[in-house]
C-alpha cells in the first residue's frame, strides 16, 4: 500500500517466470517476500522465489526477484514457505520451506523435509536454496481414496468433495519466542484407514542451539466419523494453538 489507507492506492509489480507459475503460496520475512509455485511447462516442477521487500514497500521499480526453478528430478511440489507473526526472526535467519512425504510415495518413512532459502541481495548469485533436514514423523496415510481429483469427502448428496491430501495446507506459521522458535503446520490424512479425512498437525521447535528444527509435538485431529480437512493452523504469543477447518459428512453440509 502506498499509505496507511487500505482503500488507497497500491504499488504494483510484475515479474516474468519461465513457465506457468501455478498454486502460489507466500510467506512474509524480514529480508524478502518468499513464494513457492508449482510450475507447468516442458516439465512439471517446483520453484521458490524471493522478492525484494524493502524496495517493494516504497514503490521502487527496481525491486528484484531471485528465482530457484528446480529440476524435474526434485519432487518438491506443493512446498510452503514460512510466514512470521510477532517478533521477527533474528537478522540473517533463512526462510524455511516445508513439504511432507508419505512413505507410500516411495520414501523410506513418513517425513517432513526442511529447506532453507538464504537470499543475498548484495550478491544474488550467492543466494542458496537447499534441503537441510529431514524429520521423521509419526506414521500416517495421506491417500483417502482412488477417485479422480481426490473427490473422496462425502456430503449430503451423491457428489463428493476434493480431499486435497497431497500437500501441506496454507500456512506454515513461524514465531520467535527468543529462547526458541516455533513453526506450526498441517495436512490432511486418512484418519481411520477407511477414508475419513482428519488433520495431522505439528508444532516444530528450534532451540537456537545449532541443531535445527525438531518435532516438538504432533497429532491427528479426528474426534468422530466426520471428515475434517482444508485446515489452517496458527499459534499466538502465549503459545496457544488454534486450528480452523472444513467439516463434512453424508449428514453435514
Amino acid at each position: 500500500s502506498e499509505s496507511g489507507d487500505p482503500l488507497g492506492a497500491y504499488y504494483q509489480y510484475a515479474f516474468e517466470f519461465p513457465a506457468f507459475n501455478d498454486y502460489p503460496k507466500y510467506g512474509v520475512w524480514p529480508d524478502a517476500y518468499y513464494a513457492t509455485f508449482n510450475m507447468f511447462g516442458e516439465w512439471n516442477r517446483t520453484a521458490a522465489a524471493a522478492f525484494e521487500r524493502d524496495k517493494m514497500l516504497v514503490g521502487d521499480s527496481t525491486a528484484r526477484m531471485i528465482l530457484f526453478d528446480l529440476p524435474e528430478s526434485f519432487n518438491m511440489r506443493n512446498m510452503l514457505p514460512a510466514d512470521f507473526d510477532g517478533p521477527p526472526p533474528v537478522k540473517g535467519t533463512p526462510n524455511y520451506h516445508l513439504v511432507f512425504k508419505d512413505d507410500a510415495w516411495g520414501y523410506a518413512f513418513d517425513q517432513l523435509q526442511d529447506w532453507e532459502y538464504k537470499v543475498d541481495w548484495e550478491d544474488p548469485q550467492a543466494s542458496t536454496f537447499e534441503e537441510v533436514k529431514i524429520l521423521e514423523n509419526e506414521p500416517f496415510t495421506a491417500k483417502l481414496c482412488d477417485a479422480p481429483r481426490w473427490q473422496c469427502v462425502p456430503q449430503p448428496n451423491s457428489v463428493k468433495l476434493e480431499g486435497i491430501f497431497d500437500r501441506l495446507m496454507f500456512r506454515v506459521q513461524y514465531r520467535n519466542f527468543e529462547t526458541y522458535s516455533t513453526m506450526v503446520l498441517n495436512h490432511t490424512v486418512n484418519a481411520d484407514g477407511m477414508g475419513t479425512a482428519g488433520i495431522r498437525w505439528y508444532e516444530l521447535r528450534d532451540y537456537h542451539d545449532g541443531d535445527g528444527w525438531e518435532i516438538y509435538q504432533q497429532g491427528t485431529y479426528s474426534p468422530d466419523d466426520n471428515s475434517r480437512w482444508m485446515a489452517s493452523i496458527a499459534m499466538n504469543g502465549n503459545g496457544t494453538i488454534a486450528l480452523g477447518f472444513t467439516i463434512s459428512s453424508d449428514t453435514i453440509v
